[in-house]
């Protein structure tokens, strides 16, 4: 038997709901964050790398998303996550599915490994989640890490925490 009740139309929808914005999103993010680590011309210059950086994309919001549920709906989070997972999934292209499962378990581990999300006044960003995630994409796109890019995609990674949240909210997604 269903152990919570009623509750189990109630969060297939938030998972939709929540699939939507973050699907949204990784349209919206995918062509900034290129510009911000390759350059206002990628489209000319790496148009290949849209889907790769979508996937990086799409696995950085699904590990917010997970961040976000276990602070709200912690006895739901197993349940949230492991429908939303899949769901997500089938939207990704065939032949990039084996690098989504690669990269969302690499960058799981990565991810996870970071206590803080932002770093503390007059502390140092290194190991926190905003910039493992800075540092993670301009490496894989850029070759190198610039700190001026890193910072961009940060900027970019903060935004799409700030659009989750707020988005969820408005959506009754963590409610």
């Amino acid at each position: 038997m269903w152990p919570f009740g009623r509750s189990k139309p109630k969060l297939q929808q938030r998972v939709k709901d929540a699939h939507e914005l973050i699907i949204g999103l990784a349209e919206k993010t995918t062509p900034a964050l290129l510009a911000t680590t390759i350059g206002d011309d990628w489209q000319n210059q790496a148009a290949n790398q849209f889907a790769p950086m979508r996937v990086e994309c799409l696995v950085f919001q699904l590990h917010l998303t997970d961040r976000l549920v276990n602070a709200r709906l912690r006895e739901h989070r197993a349940e949230f996550m492991d429908t939303l997972l899949p769901l997500t999934y089938l939207d990704i292209p065939n032949e990039l599915q084996a690098s989504f499962e690669e990269t969302y378990n690499n960058r799981q581990q990565l991810y996870g490994s970071c206590k803080k999300v932002y770093a503390d006044k007059d502390e140092a960003f290194r190991g926190t989640l905003m910039w493992e995630f800075g540092k993670a994409i301009t490496y894989q796109f850029c070759g190198e890490i610039p700190v001026d890019k890193v910072m961009g995609v940060v900027g970019y990674g903060a935004l799409l925490l700030e659009s989750l949240d707020t988005g969820y909210k408005v959506c009754g997604v963590l409610n």
